[in-house]
């Protein structure tokens, strides 16, 4: 009885360490790409949006693959934009599948944009992004960062974990 207790029990005690290590590297993640990235997003500030990026970004757009300049470019685009028309912008993030290993980690959920017009009208839309991040020179920066609208909702979102 015994040993098979320990057989269950053991297993059990060394996995706790590495799921409080995952825990940790994606707080720090969370801290050093995910609050940046929304309060840059929600802010309209390109140049804090684009810091959480690698310079080796791929931004995977319906048919096509923009690299780190084409993605800039079209993120000072859309920016500029929104404030020429004074909309404001919230965005909100959940996960769904959060992966680390080494120096790479995964990250899978779903987002919620709000935009609100100067005149207050707002509307929410939905989508499921998919993120390869990298740590460069002891950073996490974005690698690959993917989004499209399957399967997205209120209720896909709500279903998913928020940022901790």
């Amino acid at each position: 009885m015994q040993r098979i207790l320990l057989s269950i029990i053991l297993p059990l005690l060394f996995a706790l360490p590495l799921k409080a290590q995952k825990d940790s590297v994606q707080r720090v993640i969370n801290k050093e790409v995910w609050v940046p990235f929304i309060k840059a997003f929600n802010e309209g500030n390109t140049e804090a949006f684009l810091a959480v990026h690698s310079k080796d970004v791929s931004r995977v757009v319906e048919n096509s693959i923009w690299d780190y300049k084409e993605y800039a470019q079209h993120t000072r685009e859309g920016n500029a934009a929104m404030k020429e028309h004074k909309q404001a912008q919230k965005l909100e993030l959940r996960f769904t599948r959060r992966v680390v290993n080494g120096n790479r980690a995964y990250d899978v959920g779903y987002y919620k944009g709000t935009a609100t017009d100067a005149d207050g009208t707002s509307r929410s839309y939905y989508g499921k992004f998919t993120v390869l991040l990298r740590k460069e020179k002891g950073q996490w920066k974005i690698l690959m960062d993917q989004d499209s609208p399957e399967d997205a909702s209120e209720a896909t979102f709500q279903k998913a974990s928020p940022m901790e």
